[in-house]
């Protein structure tokens, strides 16, 4: 009987040690969920050191996610996929003999082995800009296509046309037809108040993957003379841009469009960290002109620019700095000439902005319209003064570019540059197709002087040293030897003219 009282009592606690785990273990989870839910009050606890990072911490890189969200949401489907068929010309199968491929086509058709022309697929990206169905997107993505389709995001499909093209900035604008139907328009920002360093989103169809959207940042701004377009004024960022990105939207975090993508720099053809994009104010300027007229008018100056290296600067009199564009020629009848501009100014401000190079001015110039009266700081030896100019419309063609000749025969040497020249004879001022008057030409520069180094080469034309013009051989060394470091040469090399600053050996 006691046996079974203890059996029954052992029972009892056995069950009550149950009851009170469960109790225990189900109070702790209620509070750990009520804790992760946000609803257990602040804790001054040490974040997890598996995961090593506060609650504070998580909650701006989750808002930051929700940032990139909201801006691919909202500006995704106002980029567009374009399709393009273009006509190529492909190699015949029997061009040889006695026959010719015309004798073939004639029995057989243009197309019967492979010759003629045939269809060629392409692809890239545009912005909707307008409800009416402007898009704007690169000349190179449209460029020679015969037909050209246009994808929405929501999986509408419309038929485009070209309404402008300017190649000098790789920009275009097409159009759809909405037939009344609601079309997602982006909202245009302003390119100059990005920084270095401002996250952005890149959106677009690279290798024709639709909607596809990449960030980074503004890695840098003002990119030029990397010889791609005419005028270049990159935007430069890591947000990853690949082909069939060219004419998307690189967007910042207010969703606002701040560039056009444009191209990458890449020696695989893929990317590599560094694409380019043309800034939207640019672009909106190129795209108003092209919708009004169909072409674009540039601002024109008639002037050869170039930029200030430190030699330059020293033998220019400038200031410390090297910021400023040196003007190397003036045309003659032209903006410049008549408003007393001269080979050797340098433009330092443009309306009070400073100038920090050739590129910089360029591209500013180019933004005006023809008849703006614009106010130029120049450097003009030493004096700094103020220059008013009536901007002019840029020609077509600026002026033939002779290519340069080789130049034989020898001449006299400057040991202290280790250049040699010759006399300017009729023959070779034809052969070069210099038609200025007087100077030397260059017959030889030692492979490592300062010269060559400089960008002096055999068959450019020296017409000054120190300002002081040179007719023959003997004239220039003897300038040269009793001139002061740096050197001052004013050459003219394919059709145009500029300066060079040179050390002496």
């Amino acid at each position: 009987m006691l046996d079974d009282d203890l059996d029954l009592k052992l029972r009892k606690w056995k069950i009550a040690a149950i009851a009170l785990t469960v109790i225990v273990l189900g109070l702790g989870t209620l509070l750990t969920i009520m804790y992760l839910n946000g609803s257990g009050g602040e804790s001054d606890a040490e974040p997890s050191p598996g995961l090593n990072i506060s609650e504070e911490d998580l909650a701006k890189l989750s808002d930051t996610n929700k940032a990139f969200v909201a801006v691919s949401e909202y500006v995704g489907p106002s980029v567009v996929q374009i399709r393009t068929l273009t006509r190529v010309q492909t190699a015949d199968f029997f061009d040889f003999g006695p026959f010719g491929d015309d004798f073939f086509e004639d029995f057989f058709g243009p197309d019967a082995f492979g010759g003629g022309e045939q269809w060629s697929e392409a692809g890239g990206s545009g912005v909707i800009v307008s409800e009416d169905g402007y898009i704007l997107t690169n000349n190179h993505v449209v460029e020679g296509a015969r037909e050209i389709t246009v994808a929405l995001t929501d999986g509408r499909e419309y038929d485009a046309e070209v309404v402008g093209v300017d190649p000098g900035t790789d920009l275009s604008v097409i159009r759809i037809d909405p037939e009344g139907d609601q079309l997602p328009v982006a909202e245009l920002g302003d390119s100059d108040e990005i920084r270095v360093g401002d996250w952005v989103v890149a959106l677009g169809s690279p290798f024709g993957l639709e909607n596809t959207v990449t960030a980074g940042i503004i890695s840098a701004k003002g990119r030029s003379a990397l010889n791609i377009l005419d005028y270049e004024d990159f935007i430069q960022t890591d947000a990853a841009i690949n082909p069939g990105n060219s004419g998307g939207a690189l967007v910042n975090l207010q969703g606002e469009v701040v560039g056009i993508n444009t191209a990458i720099y890449s020696t695989s053809g893929g990317y590599m960290g560094i694409g380019l994009a043309i800034p939207i104010n640019l672009a909106r300027t190129v795209m108003e002109q092209l919708i009004e007229t169909g072409e674009v008018t540039r601002g024109w100056l008639g002037v050869y620019i170039q930029d200030v290296n430190q030699d330059l600067a020293r033998a220019l009199e400038l200031p410390d700095d090297t910021r400023g564009a040196l003007i190397g020629e003036v045309m003659p009848d032209t903006p410049a000439e008549e408003a007393g501009l001269r080979a050797g100014d340098v433009v330092v401000a443009m309306n009070g902005e400073v100038i920090n190079g050739s590129a910089e001015l360029r591209n500013k110039v180019a933004r005006l319209k023809p008849g703006e009266v614009v106010e130029f700081d120049i450097v003009r030896d030493g004096d700094t003064t103020t220059i008013e100019v009536i901007i002019g419309e840029r020609p077509v063609e600026e002026g033939l570019v002779p290519s340069r000749g080789k130049t034989p025969g020898a001449g006299m040497k400057s040991e202290a540059l280790g250049v040699e020249v010759g006399d300017l004879t009729l023959d070779i001022t034809a052969e070069l197709g210099y038609e200025g008057s007087g100077g030397v030409v260059v017959t030889d520069v030692d492979s490592g002087s300062d010269a060559y180094r400089a960008g002096l080469r055999s068959g450019m034309i020296i017409v000054e040293v120190d300002r002081t013009p040179v007719d023959d051989p003997a004239e220039f060394t003897a300038l040269v030897e009793e001139s002061e470091d740096p050197v001052l040469l004013y050459v003219w090399s394919q059709g145009a003219m500029t300066y060079l600053a040179i050390e002496k050996d």
